[in-house]
């Protein structure tokens, strides 16, 4: 009783920068710090994705961009790049899955001008003490405003012995570093299945069901497929519908709205296709 007591006595007057304040108080710093920096949405320059996303992404926000291997996750987050350098917001790209060359070829290099971003000169190791460290050092050196992550899964120690809990614990620092530097985190991540027969939701990340409760937006990417009985799909395999793609919004925390993205892929970008697309994906 009498440590209660002395707790009591010694909060009375707490003045530190985490106390209890009126929700007036606190509407009140809102208000004055979007006086001076006003939320920007950094558009994808999809505009219907845009929409569903009620203006685009937003800072401190944890974006999941899902799929298959070889299925259009890098290829989406390399459009994504261009698109926010051209609305002069500055990328940092963590590729753990590629080289250096590969990656640069997604960019379509030797053909195209390359939007600014930055790199590690290596990928040192898989700490996330490292990763914290080379973010950081692109915030105060380059005022970089996203990280692109390729992919979660590579972040894993070697030999994992309890790999759902090592992706929860990775995404929860991924969650706090986007909100401590008030930058958008993407995340490339593996699924478990095919997507192509299928609506895919956040069960079908692969890994830890803490991915989909930690993230404020998850898109799922496929390339879009030929209607096929069973028997041709068996027979024939899988037919897919030229250079087009389907963009899913499984989750946007903000909008609260689900909704499909029909896409044509040309000049390593992505572009939407007219909203006289009516077929459903699924």
């Amino acid at each position: 009783m009498l440590l209660l007591e002395e707790e009591k006595e010694q909060l009375k007057n707490y003045d530190g920068k985490d106390r209890v304040l009126h929700c007036e108080d606190i509407q009140a710093e809102i208000k004055e710090r979007l006086s001076v920096e006003p939320v920007v949405f950094i558009k994808s320059k999809i505009p219907k994705l845009d929409d569903i996303l009620n203006g685009g992404f937003k800072k401190g926000q944890l974006v999941v961009m899902g799929g298959e291997t070889g299925k259009g996750k890098t290829s989406m987050l390399v459009n994504l790049t261009y698109r926010f350098a051209e609305q002069n917001k500055k990328s940092l790209w963590l590729s753990y899955e590629m080289p250096y060359e590969d990656l640069f070829e997604k960019f379509n290099w030797t053909e195209l001008p390359l939007p600014e971003f930055y790199l590690p000169r290596r990928i040192q190791d898989k700490d996330m003490i490292w990763l914290r460290k080379r973010v950081i050092e692109s915030v105060v050196k380059y005022k970089a405003d996203i990280l692109f992550i390729d992919h979660l899964h590579s972040l894993l120690p070697f030999a994992c012995q309890d790999e759902q809990r090592e992706i929860a614990n990775r995404v929860r620092l991924l969650k706090a570093l986007a909100l401590e530097l008030n930058i958008v985190i993407f995340m490339a991540v593996h699924t478990r299945r095919a997507l192509e027969d299928i609506v895919p939701t956040e069960k079908d990340l692969k890994g830890s069901t803490t991915i989909g409760d930690e993230a404020d937006i998850i898109l799922f990417i496929w390339r879009r497929t030929l209607r096929q009985t069973k028997a041709e799909k068996e027979s024939e395999g899988i037919k897919y519908a030229g250079n087009q793609s389907v963009l899913w919004v499984a989750k946007s925390r903000r909008s609260g709205r689900k909704d499909y993205v029909p896409l044509i892929y040309s000049n390593q970008l992505f572009t939407e296709m007219s909203y006289e697309y009516k077929e459903d994906p699924f």
